[in-house]
């Protein structure tokens, strides 16, 4: 299956997403019930244990085994049943020359957040849609990383800034934009390369205009070869702070 959140591939058993670490409901859903029908098997062979001869419980407990393995499959097989059918209720079938058709209209009208809306709803984050994908995934991250930026300028005005917590975050979001950092749909391509630089100008403004940072700090932090740490982050964030952030 894929994950919503990066457009990762996983097993469907999964907990969560190995490589964004979104839970994932089906996986979790499966466990419980496997939970359940691994309990209930104990219980009954402890009660057989209890009450039988060698013979007759060992035989009893092959048959109780064979009927625990047959409902934890099927009930596995109900619960991806009932997502599928939810998933279907809820969005509907769109075929393939409508999705591509959608796809193309909001990138073409540079409408990537609501691309963005449209493939989450629809799963249609794919290797296939390669550009569709990353357009709409940093789209995403872009904006979410300009709504916790104007939370922490709203507090630096309002004096009630307690902690680091939106200097951080909107130092780490902005980086992984600068380097295209959405999971999977991370090398650039050239036709997304507008995008590239409308967001990587204000993201340059941002780190020079309010964060102060210096150009040795953006060329260390912009070189896609330089992998950062989270007490590189760390560091960094103690050292804007000390600066002190411009409005």
């Amino acid at each position: 299956m894929k994950c919503i959140h990066c457009g990762a591939n996983y097993k469907t058993m999964e907990l969560e997403c190995p490589y964004c670490h979104a839970p994932n409901p089906k996986g979790r859903e499966w466990l419980k019930e496997r939970n359940k029908a691994e309990n209930k098997y104990k219980r009954e062979r402890i009660n057989v244990i209890n009450k039988g001869t060698p013979y007759i419980v060992s035989r009893i407990i092959m048959y109780i085994a064979i009927t625990m393995v047959t409902f934890s499959v099927i009930s596995f097989l109900a619960v991806v049943a009932f997502f599928i059918r939810e998933e279907f209720k809820s969005v509907g079938y769109v075929s393939r020359s409508e999705a591509l058709e959608q796809m193309e209209k909001y990138y073409n009208n540079g409408e990537y957040l609501e691309l963005y809306f449209y493939m989450s709803e629809k799963d249609l984050f794919d290797e296939e849609y390669y550009v569709y994908s990353q357009a709409a995934l940093l789209t995403n991250k872009y904006h979410l990383y300009q709504s916790k930026k104007m939370s922490m300028l709203k507090e630096i005005e309002d004096g009630v800034m307690d902690d680091d917590y939106y200097v951080s975050y909107t130092l780490s979001e902005s980086i992984e934009i600068y380097k295209v950092d959405v999971g999977v749909y991370d090398e650039e391509v050239s036709e997304n390369q507008a995008i590239y630089d409308m967001y990587r100008e204000e993201i340059m403004s941002f780190w020079v205009g309010t964060l102060g940072l210096t150009e040795e700090e953006i060329e260390w932090i912009s070189d896609k070869e330089n992998y950062l740490y989270f007490t590189d982050e760390q560091e960094l964030t103690a050292k804007i702070i000390e600066r002190g952030i411009k409005q």
